[in-house]
This record gives structure tokens, sequence and C-alpha cells, in this order.
């Protein structure tokens, strides 16, 4: 993992992490997000992406749950209130 190669900097975990998601390996994402989180609790985009991430694995719930944390931490909330709107949607359609 690219996060082996420089461990601790996180713009290149968080390039990781748009790159896995970007081609669809959704495991690796959540796998590079939780080093991620770890190593930057407050990095607004983390939060942003782990909810792109459990939105497109059905865990809604979560998804709008780091949603309103990726908010809480700076992400413009006209963003976050559409993607909370599209999940709370596919939570009351399925």
């Amino acid at each position: 993992m690219a996060s082996e190669l420089a461990p601790g900097d996180i713009e290149i975990l968080l390039n990781l992490i748009s790159t896995t998601i970007e081609f669809k390996a959704f495991d690796q994402a959540e796998e590079a997000l939780s080093i991620a989180v770890k190593l930057a609790p407050e990095n607004p985009q983390i939060h942003l992406y782990y909810g792109d991430v459990f939105a497109i694995k059905g865990k809604l719930d979560q998804a709008l749950e780091s949603y309103k944390c990726a908010e809480e931490k700076g992400v413009d909330s006209g963003e976050i209130h559409y993607l909370s709107g599209k999940a709370m949607h596919l939570l009351v359609t399925s």
C-alpha cells in the first residue's frame, strides 16, 4: 500500500483513498480511511470519503453520521446537505 512508502503522510493517503474509490476498490478505501482517521481525525475530507464509501456499500446510517462529522469539521454544508439527502433517499426507498 502507498501508505507504507510514506507512513504518516496524510496527503498520500487521501490520494490513495480517492483513487481506490474511483476504481471501486471500496474495501481498500475503507482500510486506508481507518489509517487516515487515526493520523488526522480532524481532517474533514476523511469523513467525507467515509460517507461516500459507506453510502456506496449501503451502510446509510453510517454514511449520514460521517457526512455530519465532515460538516462539523468544515466541509461546505451545501455539499453535505446534497449527499445526506441522497443517502436519506436511498435509506427510505430501500
